[in-house]
């Protein structure tokens, strides 16, 4: 994205999402994809037209004055880091509405098109509130720095979202720095402590434990917890 932005190709994308990312499968190398977007804009223009990609990755800017620029890619790439992450979206869009806004919902008897205005209007609403993303489906252990950096990318206000996509990437190299890997393989929910330290977190009838080991082979357990789960999460980030 930084590659398009540069001048002078002076590029926006405007329709990032997961499904135009490929991943090639030899090499794990992510490439942009769909360029039917693409958009110029020159050196002496601000913003160009929104286009009408999916509206779950419009930015605010394109909702309520209908233009896009630089930093709104940069946003529709907070929200793929987001999912990527492990943050959910409601998969029916009748569970995008609240309980005040379901009922009035169920109260439609217009057409199915009316009821379609509905949702979308619902969805806008929490775009330009900046309420889109529901930070507690994420996995427990997304401590609250990853969390802002998704924050500062998606923020609605232009001027406290990145402007740019170097610092885009410095605030994600700092956490790279600052952060272990994890991920759950099966019901467990591994760590990684830059090859040197591996962290495991499994479930018994007695609840969450904690082991380590140093070559994924033979585990030891660790007890500087007190046995939940958010303790062991915190026992693992501090370490």
């Amino acid at each position: 994205m930084s590659e398009l932005h540069r001048n002078p190709n002076n590029l926006l994308h405007r329709d990032l999402k997961p499904k135009n990312i490929l991943i090639d499968q030899e090499t794990k190398t992510p490439y942009i994809a769909d360029f039917g977007s693409l958009k110029f804009i020159s050196n002496t223009e601000n913003t160009v037209v929104a286009s009408k990609s999916t509206q779950i990755y419009r930015p605010n800017e394109s909702v309520i004055l209908n233009v896009y620029n630089r930093q709104s890619d940069i946003y529709q790439v907070g929200i793929i880091l987001f999912q990527l992450l492990g943050g959910k979206f409601p998969e029916a869009s009748f569970d995008w509405l609240d309980e005040k806004q379901k009922s009035k919902f169920l109260k439609i008897t217009e057409s199915e098109f009316e009821k379609w205005q509905f949702i979308h209007s619902a969805i806008d609403n929490l775009i330009v509130k900046n309420k889109l993303l529901d930070y507690d489906s994420l996995p427990i252990y997304i401590n609250n720095k990853i969390k802002s950096v998704i924050k500062t990318a998606t923020n609605k206000d232009l001027n406290k979202r990145y402007s740019t996509c170097s610092e885009f990437i410095k605030g994600l190299f700092d956490l790279k720095k600052q952060n272990k890997d994890w991920w759950i393989d099966y019901d467990d929910i591994y760590a990684n402590k830059e090859n040197k330290k591996y962290y495991k977190i499994s479930e018994d009838k007695k609840g969450s434990y904690l082991q380590v080991s140093k070559n994924q082979i033979n585990w030891t357990r660790d007890n500087k917890h007190n046995g939940t789960l958010e303790s062991i999460i915190s026992r693992i980030h501090k370490d």
